[in-house]
C-alpha cells in the first residue's frame, strides 16, 4: 500500500509541478523559470548528417550534485527534414510514464522517474533515433514548455530545471556515388589508409580532439568526409574498433611504417629497427608519444631541434633518444 501511494504521490508531482511556472500567455518557444541548477540537454547540439542516414539525439539529464526523482522531455521537430524511427528509455529513471512521438505533426513526448535510489550527475533520459529526409541548413529540435506538453526535471515535488540545450541538425547530401566500372577497365583504386588512423591533420599524433571527431562518425553524428583518418582500412565507414585504433594512438603514440614509408619518411635507427616496443618508439615522460624522426645525428647535440634523434650509451646501454617540445626522449634499444 505505501508503494503504491508513493507511485500516484510521484505521477502526480510529474503531472502538477510545471503549472505553478506557467505564463499568462505561453509560447512553444518559451524558457521555464529558472528552478534549480540541473540541465536538460541533447547531445550532441550541432550534429551533421547525410540525407537518407540514421543518427541519434541523446536527451541527457545534467544533475550534478542534485537528485532528480523525474523527467519529462516535450521535443518538437520539424516532420519535412526529419523522421523519428524509435525511441529508447535510458535505465536511470526505469519507470517510463510516456513515451510516443508523430511523424506527422513533428512530435516526441517522453517522461520517466523513480521511487527511490534518486540518481544524481549526469545520465540518459532517453534516444531518440532520427532519420534525415530533407536537406536543411539547420533545422532545431526544441524543448516544448505548454501544459500539458511541459518538459521539466524533479524532485520531491518541485521543478529543479535550469536551463535546456537544444540540438539544430544540419543535413548534407549524400556521397558521390563512384561510377560502375565499364567491363574490361582497370579496378578503382579503394580509398588509402591513412597513415596514422585518427590523424586528421596528419602530423603523425593524434590528440584528444581527434578521437573525439571519430567516436562523433561512428555514432554518425558527423559524416565518415569530417575526418577520413578515422576510416583506418578505408571501407568508407568508421567502426568501434577503429574508433578504438585512434585512441590507442593517442595514448602510445602512431606507429612507424617501413623504412622510409610515413609522413617524414623515417629513417632507419642505428639498429636498423624502426620502431620499438610493439611498433612504437616509446618516449619516456611523454606520455608515450611516437618521438619525429627527421633528423638524425651522431652525437648529441648541444642545442636539439625538435624531431632531432641520436644513439647513445649509457651505463653500458645502448639508447635512442628524440626530442620532442624541447625535451630529449630515450628509450632503451634490444
Amino acid at each position: 500500500m505505501r508503494q503504491l501511494t508513493k507511485f500516484w504521490l510521484f505521477v502526480g508531482t510529474l503531472l502538477l509541478a510545471p503549472f505553478p511556472t506557467l505564463a499568462a500567455t505561453p509560447t512553444p518557444a518559451s524558457t521555464p523559470t529558472p528552478a534549480g541548477t540541473a540541465v536538460l540537454a541533447l547531445v550532441p547540439p550541432t550534429p551533421t548528417v547525410a540525407i537518407g542516414s540514421g543518427f541519434d539525439i541523446v536527451v541527457q539529464i545534467q544533475a550534478g550534485t542534485q537528485q532528480v526523482d523525474s523527467g519529462a522531455a516535450y521535443l518538437n521537430f520539424d516532420q519535412t527534414v526529419l523522421n523519428v524511427a524509435s525511441i529508447t528509455p535510458g535505465s536511470t529513471l526505469p519507470l517510463v510514464l510516456s513515451n510516443s512521438f508523430n511523424n506527422t505533426t513533428g512530435l516526441v513526448n517522453y517522461s520517466a522517474g523513480i521511487l527511490s535510489g534518486f540518481p544524481i550527475g549526469t545520465f540518459t533520459l532517453a534516444t531518440i533515433h532520427f532519420q534525415a529526409i530533407a536537406l536543411s541548413g539547420g533545422t532545431t529540435i526544441n524543448f516544448n514548455f505548454v501544459n500539458p506538453r511541459y518538459s521539466i526535471v524533479t524532485f520531491g515535488g518541485n521543478s529543479i530545471l535550469n536551463h535546456v540545450v537544444t540540438s539544430t541538425v544540419t543535413v548534407v547530401g549524400p556521397a558521390t556515388p563512384t561510377n560502375s566500372p565499364t567491363p574490361g577497365a582497370a579496378t578503382p583504386t579503394p580509398a588509402p589508409s591513412p597513415a596514422c588512423c585518427g590523424d586528421r591533420d596528419g602530423d603523425h599524433i593524434v590528440t584528444q580532439s581527434e578521437v573525439s571527431l571519430c567516436e562523433e562518425i561512428n555514432l554518425h553524428a558527423f559524416p565518415v568526409s569530417a575526418s577520413p583518418a578515422c576510416d583506418c582500412d578505408g571501407d568508407g565507414t568508421v567502426t568501434t574498433a577503429e574508433v578504438q585504433e585512434a585512441q590507442l594512438n593517442e595514448l602510445s603514440g602512431c606507429p612507424f611504417g617501413p623504412p622510409g614509408t610515413g609522413p617524414a619518411k623515417w629513417p632507419v635507427n642505428p639498429t636498423g629497427i624502426d620502431a620499438v616496443a610493439n611498433g612504437r618508439l616509446e618516449c619516456r615522460g611523454s606520455q608515450g608519444r611516437a618521438c619525429l624522426k627527421t633528423t638524425v645525428l651522431t652525437a648529441n647535440p648541444s642545442v636539439p631541434e625538435d624531431g632531432t634523434c641520436w644513439p647513445q650509451v649509457i651505463g653500458g646501454t645502448n639508447e635512442w633518444c628524440c626530442v620532442i617540445a624541447g625535451v630529449a626522449h630515450c628509450v632503451t634499444l634490444p
